[in-house]
């Protein structure tokens, strides 16, 4: 009797479905590691993306600050130009 039970479970449609089930189950793990592999190499690419920009903001700021800080020298130049200019031509 116990014979009969167990080759009545294992019939060929019973073993396809598990396999099927199996597949599936397998291919859905896959898809799901797949893009949550393909997420986070965005995430870092991004992430490497925005500290390059954020560099790139500091090293322009420092450029700006440069290049004000010469604009204002070049002004005092051009105030001590002028005003050397009009005590010459007073004298």
């Amino acid at each position: 009797m116990t014979s009969t039970t167990n080759t009545k479970w294992l019939t060929p449609s019973f073993v396809a479905t598990i396999v099927g089930w199996a597949l599936t189950i397998s291919i859905f793990i896959w898809n799901f590691s797949a893009n949550h592999a393909e997420m986070e190499y965005r995430i870092s690419s991004l992430e490497e993306k925005n500290s390059m920009l954020e560099q790139r903001m500091k090293d322009a700021d420092a450029l700006r600050t440069t290049i004000q800080t010469q604009l204002a020298e070049i002004k005092t130049d051009l105030i001590w130009i002028r005003n050397e200019l009009s005590t010459r031509k007073e004298d």
